[in-house]
């Protein structure tokens, strides 16, 4: 694959599937901490500002990944498996 190409689909995985993999964490958090005995509102709080950490490492592991594929993969799978697990908690 083109350099160029690579390093395009690596930006667009850290932005889009890095962001949609932060919120799929954040919903999972806030469902799964009031089950700690968190109140409902510091689970929001929390999961919210651990999102920006998920995202930061997301990008990080775009670039980190040996492949552009799997950068994607890295980011797309965990989102479909925090997605399935907070659809069946909710």
């Amino acid at each position: 694959m083109n350099n160029k190409l690579t390093i395009t689909s690596r930006i667009l995985a850290a932005i889009f599937a890095g962001y949609a993999l932060a919120n799929v964490s954040s919903i999972f958090i806030t469902l799964a901490l009031p089950f700690l005995s968190i109140s409902k509102g510091n689970a929001f709080v929390f999961a919210a500002l651990f999102s920006f950490a998920i995202w930061i490492m997301a990008i990080m592991w775009c670039f980190y990944a040996r492949s552009a594929l799997k950068a994607w993969l890295g980011l797309m799978v965990p989102a479909g498996v925090l997605g399935a697990f907070s659809v069946l908690m909710n």
